[in-house]
């Protein structure tokens, strides 16, 4: 069951006080209404009723997907980011039951993020049925051939997400949280992945739940995670 709390925020254009209801806990499961809307952004978005301007509301929260069985802590610092990896590992318990309870559960793709980014590449990445592990791999992939290419500081990411102009996912550049760019992926470099790093990906991926640029690295250089 989804988790909140109602909190008086600020608005930084009229300075009025108002209450935002922000989310410890997302269940898509209790609250399918939530599936939609933290897809469009519409869970995070504050819009003062005194003067009417939006804004973007990042905190942390965790979101479940029951029906996919799956699971991820959100974090948007640092402090944050350690305290839910915390949580993840087992070495400490959740302030909310609910969430101790959903860790229990077997069979869960379980994931810690940092930042919008990233959370809404892994939500895109598992609505279209793709491994995240392998999707790393082949932006490890690409990133190495650009940067063999391209001015080495161009840009600081990749991130998949679907293309502006079509439904299609590509890869986004990203500068310093921008896109800078963006370049069509080769389906066949996916398939390549699996086929050559299936075991490795296997071996690395059933037991952690950070999934990123440095666990690929690890993978494709063959350190155990």
């Amino acid at each position: 069951m989804s988790e909140s709390f109602m909190e008086k925020v600020t608005c930084p254009y009229c300075h009025i006080q108002h209450e935002f209801k922000k989310w410890i806990l997302i269940d898509t499961g209790s609250d399918p209404d939530l599936y939609d809307e933290v897809r469009s952004g519409e869970t995070f978005k504050f819009v003062c009723p005194s003067c009417t301007s939006t804004y973007d509301m990042n905190y942390p929260f965790a979101y479940h997907e029951p029906e996919n069985r799956l699971f991820i802590m959100y974090a948007n610092n640092s402090e944050d980011y350690e305290k839910a990896r915390r949580i993840l590992s087992g070495e400490v318990p959740s302030e909310q039951e609910a969430i101790n309870e959903i860790l229990g559960r077997q069979g869960y793709k379980k994931r810690l993020v940092y930042g919008r980014e990233e959370f809404y590449e892994k939500l895109l990445l598992f609505d279209r049925g793709l491994d995240d592990g392998v999707m790393e791999i082949v932006k490890l992939i690409y990133g190495e051939n650009l940067a063999k290419t391209q001015k080495e500081d161009l840009f600081d990411a990749v991130r998949y997400f679907k293309d502006d102009e079509k439904e299609d996912g590509v890869f986004f550049l990203m500068k310093e949280g921008q896109r800078v760019g963006k370049v069509n992926i080769d389906e066949k470099i996916y398939d390549w992945v699996i086929s050559n790093y299936f075991d490795r990906i296997i071996e690395n991926i059933s037991d952690t739940f950070i999934v990123n640029f440095f666990w690929a690295r690890n993978v494709v250089q063959g350190r155990q995670q």
